[in-house]
């Protein structure tokens, strides 16, 4: 048992040994199969590759800032959009408000035209007053009494009407001119004490000549020397004053 147990081993390790090789040739072959057949060296590509950096971040700016546009504006047209439907639906709220005021308009007119069938109005519009005539157009004098029935005979109720509109304007025109001369005549009291007033008459601004501007500027530099010397004397005179002190 011992023996062929050994032989059998031995077997093993020998086909072992013998198959070794074959895989190593096969490794090799497969190598072989892949790797690059040859290495072409481009100086252009090369070149182009070395001195585009620059050209290269350009282009990808322009496409960053491209890419934003096109964003932008998506954004912008999305924005229009929902204006525009938000002015839709206002438009139609608006609409619908307006046909309900419109019916309920054409329903109070309609009764205010009820109320007033033989009824006519007029306003009478001043400056400081505002008239209105009623005039009834089933008016009837017999209604005034015994001392209408003049009237009744003279006056038709428009020609009535006619005359106190003509009176009422009258009065009113006659009220505004009292007005009027009330007005002149306190612009001209008001005026009075103006026309005795002088006004001030504001000097005229000139410019200096260049003799001028070149003697102010000597003067100043003047004023400033004698000021700076008398400074100086000032200090000089306190500096001799302690010195003889300590002395």
């Amino acid at each position: 048992m011992a023996g062929g147990a050994a032989a059998t081993t031995t077997a093993t390790t020998t086909a072992a040994a013998l198959s070794r090789g074959a895989q190593v040739y096969a490794r090799k072959r497969k190598a072989r199969q892949e790797q690059v057949e040859e290495v072409q060296f481009d100086p252009r590509q090369r070149r182009t590759f070395l001195t585009g950096f620059h050209k290269r971040k350009v282009q990808r700016r322009e496409q960053a800032q491209a890419q934003a546009a096109a964003q932008s504006r998506e954004e912008r047209l999305a924005t229009r959009r929902e204006q525009r439907d938000q002015k839709r639906e206002q438009l139609a709220q608006r609409l619908l408000l307006s046909e309900a005021d419109g019916k309920g308009a054409s329903d109070a007119s309609g009764a205010e035209e009820e109320e007033s069938d033989g009824v006519d109005v007029d306003v009478l519009r001043g400056d400081s007053s505002v008239t209105t005539v009623t005039v009834t157009r089933d008016f009837d004098p017999a209604d005034l009494g015994d001392a209408a029935a003049g009237l009744e005979k003279a006056l038709s109720p428009q020609d009535l009407a006619d005359r106190l509109r003509d009176g009422l304007q009258k009065r009113m025109a006659a009220g505004s001119d009292d007005d009027d001369d009330d007005g002149d005549d306190g612009d001209d009291k008001g005026a009075g004490p103006a026309k005795q007033k002088k006004k001030k008459k504001s000097p005229k601004f000139r410019y200096e000549t260049k003799a001028a501007r070149a003697a102010a500027r000597d003067k100043a530099k003047a004023a400033k020397a004698a000021r700076n010397k008398s400074f100086a004397e000032q200090r000089k005179a306190r500096q001799d004053t302690r010195r003889r002190q300590r002395r």
